[in-house]
């Protein structure tokens, strides 16, 4: 006999149903929850333009906050006039200048789209023996040049030592490394990088028969003033943060390459080397192991974490940036003193175009002012001079303070960034165990009172002021007077004492 459902039995499945219902969506949310909370530890934050192309290096892009908005992306105009008038700014940046990926550029119409494949450049090198670095511990490649401040800090030394480990030049054909980047099993990280527009004809010919295959090369950059690199690389190379002091133009001509691209207003969060440092221009975080750079930066190690809390460092994902992939054909403009992390996806050729900006560099051209100190002063002496000056010259730049920094900090941003840079490479105190004294400031004293006249009569001060302000971007100017100070304390005194300079006489405090 078939049974009927009352009304009360109804109800009573509809709302067990319900429950049922409710709880497989919190469920179905917990699991979503929890994938979503995965992810953020191990791969960058969420982007609307990303793309397709294999991201390896998410995990060091923790720290940056990418930007919803894409990078502005142009088409070369077709009329000549405007395409002047676009190179002419290109080449003159002003204080609002942002990278910009150029589509339908000039370049289209190089050999090189057509002839630089694997097999062309191994015809071209031969059999000859190149130089290629190597990594297999950490993908994030930084670059080094012997510098005064290696003989002046210990850990560098160390580092340096201890980076054999890490970094391997090797010694092969072009054809060796092809087989090694064409091979989907490869788990090494190997790039090459080569200056192809200086090299001496008979020394290199095949780097002069490279460059006839990017001509013109002057639809970019004045035919007598620029340089060229060749960059060739493997699935995962990174090169690390780093900005350059020249328009740049990137020109990729085989696979992608994904950039992640900083305005110098977050250099205090990024920490580029000093200008005395053999890694100067790139920066001291290992973004990657979420430390410092090979961890051997400074005598004992700290994580970045802990780091932050004694001095104000930004936390994770606080780098403001834009992420862009480049690919064949593209050409990525970047303004002077822009960061910029490069990561190579997938097998790739490219290269760099470098240039001054419309005018000469600004670092360059403060360089050759006369500093007005008399030989037959003291140390004691200069070092009041010196004081003196880089507070007169910082009275005549454009101030910039990033919001949100702590009024503890010194008022000028140069001075800041600077006693960021040495508390981290003198953690050990190195400097204040060698100079165990204060900075000691007289108002007063004669030799301020000669400076005075002089810095009055020759316009010294206004003169460097002037030339550091042709970067125009307020944060660029700071970066430029930071690397300044470096370079008069460099041809003034010892490197030791120019290091307790910095930590002592500038204004500020850590």
């Amino acid at each position: 006999m078939a049974t009927t459902s009352t009304p009360q039995k109804q109800e009573s499945r509809a709302g067990g149903r319900f429950l049922v219902l409710i709880s497989s969506i919190i469920a179905l949310i917990a699991v979503v929850w929890a994938i979503r909370e995965y992810r953020g530890l191990h791969e960058p934050n969420s982007r609307a333009h990303d793309s397709s192309v294999p991201n390896h290096d998410s995990y060091a892009l923790r720290r940056y906050n990418i930007r919803p908005d894409p990078l502005e992306t142009i088409v070369w105009p077709n009329d000549i006039e405007e395409a002047k008038q676009l190179l002419a700014k290109l080449h003159n940046p002003g204080p609002d200048a942002r990278p910009l990926l150029i589509k339908n550029a000039p370049v289209k119409s190089w050999a090189a789209f057509a002839k630089w494949t694997p097999e062309y450049l191994t015809t071209k090198f031969g059999s000859k023996l190149l130089t290629f670095k190597e990594k297999k511990s950490d993908n994030a490649f930084v670059y080094h040049e012997q510098k005064p401040l290696d003989e002046a800090v210990s850990s560098i030394r160390k580092r340096t030592h201890e980076k054999k480990k890490l970094l391997k030049f090797s010694k092969m054909n072009m054809s060796n490394f092809w087989s090694i980047a064409l091979d989907n099993q490869n788990k090494t990280n190997i790039y090459f990088s080569e200056t192809i527009s200086s090299a001496p004809a008979g020394d290199r010919v095949e780097a002069a028969e490279l460059l006839s295959d990017i001509t013109p090369s002057n639809v970019l950059v004045p035919l007598n003033n620029h340089f060229v690199n060749l960059w060739l690389g493997t699935p995962g190379v990174v090169a690390h943060t780093h900005f350059d002091q020249d328009v740049n133009f990137a020109i990729q001509i085989l696979g992608h390459k994904r950039w992640i691209l900083s305005p110098p207003s977050e250099a205090h969060k990024i920490v580029p080397f000093p200008y005395l440092h053999s890694s100067f221009r790139q920066s001291m975080l290992n973004f990657t192991s979420g430390s410092f750079i090979d961890d051997l930066t400074i005598e004992n190690p700290k994580s970045i974490e802990m780091i932050e809390r004694e001095v104000g460092l930004d936390p994770l994902g606080s780098i403001e940036a834009f992420e862009v992939v480049a690919g064949p054909g593209n050409v990525l403009y970047l303004p002077p003193l822009w960061f910029h992390r490069v990561v190579t996806e997938d097998t790739s050729i490219a290269i760099n175009m470098w240039t001054d900006r419309s005018g000469g560099d600004p670092l360059a051209l403060a360089s050759k002012v006369p500093i007005p100190l008399e030989d037959s002063w003291t140390e004691k002496e200069r070092v009041q001079s010196l004081r003196y000056l880089f507070a007169e010259i910082s009275s005549r730049l454009p101030a910039y303070r990033p919001a949100g920094r702590p009024k503890s900090r010194s008022a000028v941003y140069a001075f800041d960034l600077l006693k960021m840079q040495y508390h981290f490479l003198y953690r050990e105190k190195q400097s204040k165990k060698a100079e165990n004294t204060k900075c000691e400031f007289d108002i007063n004293s004669p030799v301020l009172a000669v400076l005075q006249r002089k810095l009055d009569s020759d316009g010294n001060v206004g003169r460097v002021a002037s030339e550091l302000s042709r970067a125009q971007d307020s944060a660029g100017i700071q970066i430029l007077f930071a690397s300044y100070i470096e370079m008069v304390l460099e041809a003034v005194l010892p490197i030791k004492k120019a290091a307790w300079f910095i930590e002592t006489c500038l204004p500020g405090q850590i």
